[in-house]
């Protein structure tokens, strides 16, 4: 009887067009028409004990039982549904992946699924899956190394406004817009706009160090490429609003390009970079070993303090100028060519010019004139000149001093007797003359001296004018006592503007003093 009944039971469950007969058979068993008895057991409880057997299909997602149902299924589609349900709810993809299963079980009366049943415990699953919910942010990068994740869009302008408030000038507010790059609607870039201080709703700031009375900033904007995105990070990579101040205001050193300019030598290339010569003499190998012919133009490494978000500004300054008296000349036949005397001191003009003044990170590094004005007509100097032709070319045996009004500030001999020639203290400009006749062996760029004339006179005598700020003859050129040579300076190593005079017989330094009668 066993074998009857799960006969009419398979029939039903396997062969669907036998379905009605079968299925007849079943419950005329039940009803008593063939009533069979083995052993105890009554034909009613054959056909419940058969009946308990109907199978269903058990789904898991893992580990975890999701659901039971009737027929098996399309598992992918059931785990990307729930997949998808997962990643609109979280705002991102956590990346997380589950094995999707079945199996046949008997049914002891467990409760069928429903799909979106299987799809919402699925979800449930992959959920717990994940080992940490991430957040919204504000992802910050700026340039190629350095990033940042702030809570919310208002922290993040808050720390923007902060980087740049410490650079603007004058009674002005900035404010950020992010705006959506042109190529990637998914990136976004700050734009900054200034307006006056009657809009502002902040407190004001105070005026840069090195600001000039009267400037205004104009325009601002940042010098890192700067780019934003809303994404989702693990929370203990969101920073606070002061701290994100400090990470990108905070000044690291950074190796930079320096070009040499006129006067230069390391002590002053490292003192304007905010570094030690030693740590110049580190990036710059074999710099030590040739310090004093640095070449103008040519390329050092430095290390230059800079804060990872620079910001560029263009202020507006209105401010007055000298104009430098027109020269008029009287020749005076009594003295030699290249001299020179005041007569008359004049009085220079006034003009008004306003500028814009580019900076980054409060450091000047240009200036444009958009205006000027004149507002004192300026009053003609008077030169008396010489105009007495110069001795013949070559030495007379005799030397003449250099500079006709001077102050002496170091005499030969001096500084521990390591000073090999005689400093003659003028204002920059000061025509610088020949001693005596000769030939010039060297006009340039000449160690510590600076920009340097040196003449040979003949017998083993030579002289030297150090630390000129113009030179008016060349190498190989021949020059007559008396002639005007180069111009009182400060170049090379010099505290002030000076000729540095030397007289050397076969190379040795004499005093100059006893030479020319200082």
């Amino acid at each position: 009887m066993r074998k009857i009944v799960r006969s009419v039971i398979e029939a039903i469950i396997k062969n669907k067009n036998n379905a009605v007969l079968a299925t007849f058979l079943l419950v005329s068993l039940m009803a008593g028409l063939f009533s069979v008895k083995v052993g105890s057991d009554t034909t009613e409880e054959v056909v419940a004990q058969e009946i308990a057997l109907k199978k269903i299909v058990q789904i898991s997602a893992g580990e975890n039982i999701v659901g039971y149902v009737e027929e098996t299924p399309d598992l992918f589609l059931i785990k990307n549904k729930a997949m998808e349900n997962l990643v609109n709810e979280l705002g991102y993809d956590p990346e997380v992946d589950i094995l999707m299963s079945e199996r046949t079980v008997v049914d002891d009366g467990k409760l069928i699924s429903t799909v979106d049943q299987l799809v919402a415990k699925t979800k449930d699953v992959l959920y717990s899956s994940i080992g940490e919910i991430k957040q919204a942010a504000y992802v910050m990068k700026i340039g190629d190394d350095f990033t940042v994740a702030l809570k919310d869009e208002n922290d993040l302008k808050e720390v923007l406004e902060y980087s740049q408030k410490k650079y603007l000038s004058g009674d002005v507010k900035v404010e950020i817009d992010l705006s959506n790059d042109e190529r990637n609607s998914m990136v976004m870039s700050p734009k900054l706009t200034i307006s006056k201080e009657e809009d502002r709703e902040f407190d004001a700031v105070s005026e840069p160090e090195d600001s000039e009375p009267g400037c205004e900033t104009i325009e601002a904007s940042f010098a890192n490429d700067v780019i934003i995105v809303k994404s989702f990070v693990e929370e203990e990579q969101i920073a606070d609003v002061k701290s994100a101040e400090e990470m990108i205001t905070k000044e690291n050193a950074k190796k930079k390009t320096y070009i040499v300019q006129e006067g230069d030598y390391p002590q002053v290339i490292a003192g304007k970079n905010e570094m030690g010569t030693h740590e110049l003499y580190e990036l710059n190998p074999g710099l030590a070993d040739r310090d004093q012919s640095i070449q103008v133009g040519e390329e050092l490494v430095v290390m230059v303090p800079e804060p990872e978000l620079s910001v560029v500004t263009v202020e507006s300054l209105t401010y007055e100028e000298e104009l430098p008296c027109e020269v008029q000349y009287i020749e005076n036949p009594d003295k030699f060519i290249g001299y020179e005397a005041v007569q008359y001191e004049g009085a220079p003009g006034i003009k008004t010019i306003t500028a814009n003044i580019e900076k980054i990170n409060g450091k000047e590094i240009s200036r444009t004139v958009v205006g000027e004005e004149i507002t004192k007509e300026q009053d003609p100097k008077v030169l008396v000149i010489g105009a007495k032709p110069l001795p013949s070319i070559g030495a007379t045996g005799k030397f003449i001093r250099p500079l006709e009004k001077y102050i002496i500030t170091s005499p030969f001999g001096s500084r521990g007797g390591s000073h090999k020639g005689i400093d003659l203290a003028a204002p920059t400009g000061t025509i610088v003359r020949a001693a005596d006749g000769g030939v010039v062996t060297r006009a340039g760029w000449y160690y510590g001296y600076g920009y340097i004339v040196i003449i040979d006179h003949g017998d083993g005598i030579t002289t030297r004018y150090g630390h000129n700020s113009e030179l008016l003859v060349s190498a190989g050129q021949y020059v007559s006592q008396f002639e005007a040579i180069a111009k009182v300076g400060s170049t090379g190593q010099s505290s002030g503007p000076h000729c540095h005079f030397e007289i050397r017989y076969d190379g040795v330094p004499v005093n100059p003093s006893t030479v020319c009668n200082f």
